[in-house]
């Protein structure tokens, strides 16, 4: 929708309120001297420029927008050559679905500022910033910037053995700057991002300055990401720019509440596993507890001369278990006969399981498969040396396999060790007043600020230590009282490099504190007599939160006395005014497949004449995945017109929806958003309400039968669809976003004996009758599973649907009618 002889780029920003407030009518203004979004909040979702072709974000991938998230607005910024041609309608076209999905885009901007000598072949900037954060990112797009010296322009990061650099992108900036696919590549907390760009200024004889006018230069990269919550900040000295309205940030003005999805229902304190101790996060979403079987810790668990335990015996039951993330279901579990007293699981990037074993002074590295890595400390013999624990409590591991240990309940020390668990330092955590061990019950690693943090619970303190892998040092710096609030018991990061702590006194309400702005901390109810014992911070179901930005989940391991207190806790922030659905609504979602590498990326000649961005999507998953990016298409020239979010829970852009391009001269801007009543969001020029593209994708779904729309119960069927609805676990190796709902049942039947939250399993097909499956929870036969596979087609991995008289629906016709869409 421009072209590069009219325009030399356009952005669209984010915002929770533009300068000026979108009208029936549309509104435009100068956006040289006029700022594009008031009251701060700027943020850059996309760039086009050089007649780039258009971009379609991943399956599942999006930005949300709209009422409930930190992006209210969109404006549409257009940067002129000259004086703007009369009747242009140059823009940026966007598809806005009111249904949520399974990952929130984000972008990550380089701006440098640097001065170009003249007459210089090659000049490098350096744009360099680590990546704090509570969840991996995944690369899928990027998009480079400068002026006509650029030559290239370079993203690196440093190898997770420190033995150089790898390039993550890297293009000719002289090229269209569209976005270009990129190798999905998985962006680590603690990755240090470096943005080169190479200028030849051979043809200058003056300096040439950072600027942007056309005889200036710029060095710019927009990297692409997506994860659970979004990440869109700009690189600013060493760390990205954050601020209480930067999106993905844990909102202020929020309280928890006990998490409301009926389906949450993991394994009871009473049952075999025992209570839970330890909570971790993998990099996947995936939860992994720790309990302790029929073990109990009581006052005469150890000999208090000797710090051993009376009875030193392996627990013969299972204590990990990794939980479906939806329903807190058992998947598996390993470790029976392997441990005497768990305390605290770490999951690392690799996925290694890290078990502190508090009873036998060991730390414990385990695959997956329960085979063990490596062992570190002397079984069942308590110290205090490179060897030897004295009843440790939490492992905190780098992205080189390195390693740090809160040692512990009879020591006060940090200890570091090697990838192959040499040991390489430590340094002693202040005891209390009286001279006791303060308990390091806690550890958490910074290694964007190469600093260690550490719980030490008695005291109600959090001591900082800074360590140096050169000088093999690891010093104390700095300390955080929190005893107001009880005493330190876990450690958790948060967004953008939060560093939180859980602090709970008996008979107090537990809390989350934020280490460093002691003055947002949040309650966490029922805990008072719940010794709250560990935590983890992960994504909310989506079923919570639809197509608004994805609400934040607490876990918390309780470690009562007596024991049986209760199964592993789940919280969920809730912002102030956001209500949740009713429990009868919230069905089991699951998020989509991580996108494959070149899923979604496709790319138009270089001739097309308009760009298609990412906008209101994202945050939480639909209830099923979300069906593939529609492909978009030139929007006219004379009336350009702009989708928006529903006024319940936001919208989602992830392909093509319209927002006109701004009036004005050099520099205009165009705002489309929601409207401060509630209402339809209103677009930019002469905008109106955007329609459904022919050949199906989400926007065709707003029917009667649309899961989020406010047509009806989510039960209602029309008798006359022929296919029916399915909800089920998801399952590995058969991917649930490219054989879809319909047959994604007869997929999670292959590989679970449990289907998960079943509901309403109807008709599919004319005669393909679905016996013994029709409720909640059910375990159908195992000739029902074979029957239904038969009845489906399905076959390694692949669907083939039977022939009809009549041509079935497709596979998006199938999501946007179900009732309840596979998870």
């Amino acid at each position: 929708m421009a072209e590069q002889s009219v325009v030399h780029h356009i952005l669209l920003f984010g915002c929770n309120k533009p300068f000026q407030m979108p009208t029936a009518d549309g509104v435009a203004w100068d956006c040289m001297s006029q700022p594009t979004c008031q009251d701060g909040g700027t943020h850059i979702i996309y760039g086009w420029g050089r007649n780039a072709p258009h971009l379609e974000l991943p399956p599942g991938v999006g930005y949300s927008v709209g009422e409930g998230t930190t992006i209210r607005y969109i404006v549409a910024q257009v940067h002129f050559l000259g004086a703007r041609p009369p009747g242009d309608r140059s823009g940026v076209q966007l598809t806005l679905h009111s249904h949520a999905t399974s990952y929130a885009a984000g972008l990550m901007a380089y701006a440098a500022s640097f001065v170009i000598p003249p007459n210089t072949r090659s000049t490098l900037v350096d744009d360099e910033c680590c990546y704090q954060g509570h969840q991996q990112l995944t690369t899928f797009a990027f998009r480079v910037h400068t002026h006509v010296l650029g030559r290239s322009v370079t993203m690196t990061r440093e190898l997770w053995n420190h033995t150089g650099r790898e390039v993550v992108a890297t293009n000719n900036p002289q090229l269209p700057q569209a976005f270009y696919p990129v190798k999905q590549q998985v962006i680590w907390p603690g990755d240090r991002l470096k943005v080169t760009c190479d200028f030849d200024s051979t043809s200058r004889s003056t300096p040439t300055y950072a600027g942007s006018t056309h005889n200036d230069e710029m060095c710019n990269m927009y990297m692409m990401v997506y994860g659970h919550h979004p990440i869109i900040s700009m690189c600013d000295g060493d760390s990205f720019q954050v601020g209480e309205d930067t999106p993905g940030v844990l909102p202020r003005a929020a309280s928890f509440a006990p998490d409301p999805c009926p389906f949450w229902q993991p394994p009871p304190g009473s049952g075999p596993l025992g209570d839970a101790t330890g909570v971790a996060l993998a990099g996947d979403g995936s939860v992994w507890a720790l309990y302790r079987g029929s073990r109990h810790w009581q006052g005469d668990t150890y000999d208090e001369a000797t710090h051993k335990m009376r009875d030193s015996a392996n627990i013969r039951e299972p204590v990990i278990a990794r939980l479906d993330d939806q329903t807190g279901a058992v998947l598996s579990t390993l470790g029976a006969g392997m441990f005497s007293l768990p305390h605290m699981i770490t999951v690392d990037r690799e996925g290694a399981l890290w078990v502190v074993d508090v009873g036998a002074h060991q730390v414990v590295k385990l695959g997956q498969d329960g085979k063990v890595l490596l062992r570190v400390g002397e079984a069942h013999v308590p110290g205090s040396t490179p060897s030897r624990f004295c009843q440790p409590t939490q492992v905190a591991v780098a992205r080189d396999g390195s390693f740090f240990v809160s040692d512990g309940y009879c020591n006060s020390r940090v200890a570091w060790f090697d990838t192959a668990g040499k040991f390489i330092a430590d340094a002693p955590v202040p005891r209390t007043p009286d001279g006791h061990p303060s308990v390091a019950h806690s550890v958490l690693l910074d290694e964007c600020r190469s600093k260690v943090y550490v719980a030490a619970r008695e005291t109600g303190r959090v001591y900082e230590y800074a360590y140096d892998a050169a000088a093999r040092s690891l010093v104390q710096k700095n300390v955080h009282d929190l005893s107001q609030w009880g005493r330190v018991w876990s450690l958790v990061m948060g967004p953008y490099g939060l560093v939180l702590a859980l602090t709970w006194e008996s008979g107090k309400d537990a809390r989350l504190v934020n280490l460093v702005f002691r003055d947002q901390h949040w309650v966490l109810p029922g805990l008072a007599s719940s010794y709250p014992h560990d935590i983890a911070l992960g994504p909310a179901p989506t079923a919570l939160s639809g197509a608004s930005d994805r609400l934040f989940a607490l876990y918390v391991a309780p470690t009562c006395s007596p024991p049986g207190c209760g199964p592993l806790r789940r919280f969920v922030l809730r912002p102030h005014g956001f209500k949740f659905p009713n429990a009868s609504a919230l069905v089991v979602s699951y998020d989509h497949d991580t996108p494959a590498t070149d899923a979604g990326h496709k790319s138009t000649q270089a001739a097309t004449t308009h760009t298609t961005t990412p906008a209101a999507a994202g945050g939480p998953r639909a209830r099923g995945p979300a069906p593939s990016t529609s492909t978009s298409r030139p929007a006219s020239s004379k009336t350009p017109s702009t989708s928006t979010p529903s006024a319940a829970h936001g919208g989602h852009t992830q392909g093509s929806s319209r927002a006109g391009s701004a009036a004005g001269a050099p520099g205009a801007a165009a705002a489309a958003g929601q409207q401060p009543a509630g209402g339809p969001a209103v677009g930019g020029a002469g905008a109106g309400k955007a329609q459904p593209q022919a050949g199906g994708g989400d926007e065709a779904a707003t029917g009667p039968y649309d899961m989020w729309g406010d047509s009806g119960d989510a039960n209602d069927v029309d008798p006359g669809v022929r296919y029916g609805l399915v909800v089920g676990p998801r399952m590995a190796g058969l991917s649930a976003g490219k054989v879809a709902g319909l047959l994604a049942l007869a997929a999670c039947m292959v590989g679970a004996a449990v289907v998960v939250g079943l509901r309403a399993v109807r008709t599919l097909y004319p005669g393909w009758e679905v016996p013994g499956a029709s409720n909640a929870g059910s375990k159908p036969h195992a000739s029902t599973m074979a029957g239904l596979m038969s009845r489906l087609g399905l076959g390694q991995g692949y669907a083939r649907v039977p022939q009809q008289q009549a041509a079935p629906p497709s596979i998006d016709d199938m999501l946007a009618h179900s009732a309840a869409l596979e998870g």
